[in-house]
């Protein structure tokens, strides 16, 4: 088996990965939603979710950050399908807060909502061209570094507003 017909087998198995993981991760995804709809949430355990959403957004942005240095340290391309990953998550992440933010009062979430706004323009699946599939489609660990202060003051600023 030539090089080539490796790097095509690899590259193929990776898409594959990465869309079966895709998929669960919206399977995932969709059947939170569902519980969620069969269980409502006080508002203080509601807000309590939110601000942990907040969290795991911080989290996921360190990993994305860390692994971008990583892949751009080591020049591994296999690391790539990783950092699709993640920012499909942290997409998925934003989605979702917004999605359940709007549930809130309008007076309590109204300065919330610019940044948030900001942060699910950068993490957009929508911004990359079809052809595109390499690292420069992706946020820089300058953009991540920013996205994840910003998170940071997003979390703390909900935290004090909800009194939590």
């Amino acid at each position: 088996m030539s090089s080539a017909e490796k790097q095509s087998d690899f590259q193929f198995w990776s898409t594959a990965q990465l869309l079966a993981i895709g998929t669960l991760q919206r399977l995932r995804y969709n059947r939170s939603r569902y519980e969620t709809e069969d269980s409502p949430l006080t508002p203080a355990e509601q807000l309590a979710d939110l601000t942990a959403q907040l969290d795991a957004l911080c989290l996921d942005l360190q990993s994305y950050r860390n692994l971008y240095q990583a892949c751009e340290d080591s020049g591994d391309e296999r690391l790539i399908s990783g950092l699709f990953l993640l920012f499909q998550r942290i997409h998925n992440g934003w989605h979702r807060f917004h999605h359940e933010l709007i549930g809130l009062p309008a007076d309590r979430i109204s300065g919330f909502i610019p940044e948030i706004d900001r942060q699910r323009s950068l993490w957009n699946p929508d911004a990359f061209d079809e052809a595109e599939a390499d690292t420069s489609a992706l946020p820089d660990a300058l953009q991540v570094s920013t996205s994840l202060q910003q998170t940071i003051r997003l979390r703390d600023h909900f935290a004090e507003a909800c009194g939590l």
